[in-house]
C-alpha cells in the first residue's frame, strides 16, 4: 500500500488476497457489530428496547468508526481474559418480538 491506501504495484495474486482480506475484515466487523447489538437489546429495558428497534433500520451493521483498523491487536490470554463475554446460546434463544 502507498499514499493514502492507494495501490501501487502487485500481482493479481496479491491483488485477490488484498481484496478477500478486505472482505472478510468486513464480515467480522458485521458480525461483531450483530453481537454487540444483540447484547444491547438482551440488557436494554423495554422501552429502550423500543427507542433501538426504531433506529435500526436505519443503521448500517458494517459500521466501523468505533474500531480501530490502524496498528497491533494482541489476541493474548492476558488480554482476552477481560474481553466482551458473550453468551451464545442466550443469544441464540432470544426474541425480541415476544418482549416488545
Amino acid at each position: 500500500m502507498g499514499d493514502e491506501g492507494a495501490i501501487q504495484f502487485c500481482t493479481k495474486e496479491e491483488l485477490m488476497i488484498m481484496t478477500l482480506s478486505k472482505q472478510l475484515i468486513i464480515n467480522n466487523i458485521s458480525c461483531f457489530n450483530y453481537i454487540l447489538l444483540t447484547k444491547r437489546l438482551m440488557e436494554a429495558p423495554v422501552q429502550e428496547q423500543k427507542e433501538l428497534l426504531g433506529t435500526i433500520p436505519f443503521s448500517a451493521a458494517f459500521a466501523w468508526e468505533h474500531i480501530n483498523l490502524h496498528g497491533e491487536y494482541d489476541f493474548g490470554e492476558d488480554v482476552l481474559k477481560d474481553a466482551l463475554s458473550i453468551d451464545l446460546e442466550k443469544m441464540l434463544q432470544f426474541d425480541i418480538m415476544k418482549k416488545v
